[in-house]
C-alpha cells in the first residue's frame, strides 16, 4: 500500500468508481475508486471524503 503518490493523480479521481459508505465513525463518506497504475504495479488508488468533502485518506493498493 502507498500513501505518497503524487498528487496529479487525485485529477482523475472524478472518472473512478463512486460510492457511500458509513465509516466506524458512524458518519457518511463518499468512497472513490479508480484503477491504474503506480511504480509498475496494478492495482486500485483509493479515496475516503468526508461530508465537507475533505480527503481524509488517499492510498493505492496494490492488486495481488
Amino acid at each position: 500500500m502507498y500513501h505518497g503518490f503524487s498528487k496529479d493523480f487525485d485529477l482523475f479521481a472524478k472518472y473512478g468508481k463512486i460510492t457511500e459508505k458509513i465509516g466506524a465513525d458512524g458518519k457518511k463518506h463518499i468512497w472513490i475508486e479508480l484503477e491504474g497504475y503506480y511504480k509498475r504495479k496494478k492495482g486500485v488508488f483509493e479515496y475516503i471524503i468526508d461530508e465537507d468533502m475533505t480527503i481524509n485518506y488517499r492510498y493505492f493498493k496494490v492488486k495481488e
